[in-house]
């Protein structure tokens, strides 16, 4: 009889007990966290055990990625592809999401997260605390939108992009890839691949 399978959140700072969180509050029973970090190895967090750290995993075991700087979530995600694991979507029973939007593996939605019609979420994305995403909006892989950022419809943002919180976007606007937007601008034109709006 084979042994169940761990389910880890990668990630024991704060971002990862929000993800802990998540997934518990939507019926996940969530094995441990994992951590690069050895510091925190053999601690506790939310009363949940910092197994390890990658060498913990193992083949059939279950990952959700709880890292929120998108440069180390992309290469957590990515080695965890090379290894087989599976990658975890985990979204609150408050999110909203439409049935004609598309959303990839390792994708986290927090609380009352609105994903409307024919949206497409990529890879390893963070949709934090009440974000929406409006109608036809395309969401590269390893993109964090910040809690209470409003992306209005057909919105293209490139991948590792992050949008700060409270940040607003109008219709149809294209950010670029590696752009860090601050929290509450309100974006009207195109941001080119590596900008920084503030």
């Amino acid at each position: 009889m084979k042994a169940p399978r761990n389910l880890w959140v990668f990630g024991a700072g704060g971002h990862g007990m929000v993800v802990a969180e998540t997934a518990m509050e939507s019926g996940l029973k969530v094995s441990g966290f994992l951590d690069d970090d050895e510091g925190k190895w053999g601690s506790t967090v939310l009363g949940l055990p910092v197994s390890g750290g990658r060498s913990v995993v193992r083949q059939g075991d279950r990952v959700i990625l709880g890292i929120g700087d998108n440069n180390r979530r992309r290469e957590a995600g990515e080695w965890l592809d090379k290894t087989g694991v599976s990658l975890l979507t985990v979204r609150s029973r408050w999110a909203m999401v439409s049935i004609s939007a598309v959303v990839g593996d390792g994708v986290v939605m927090i609380g009352p997260v609105v994903v409307n019609a024919a949206a497409r979420i990529g890879k390893g994305v963070i949709l934090n605390t009440a974000s929406t995403v409006d109608h036809e909006c395309v969401i590269s892989d390893y993109v964090h939108i910040a809690p209470g950022v409003n992306l209005a419809g057909n919105v293209t943002v490139g991948q590792n992009s992050f949008i700060g919180i409270g940040a607003k976007v109008i219709p149809g606007i294209k950010i670029g890839k590696d752009c860090a937007i601050g929290a509450g601008c309100v974006i009207v034109r195109d941001v080119k691949d590596g900008s920084r709006v503030v």
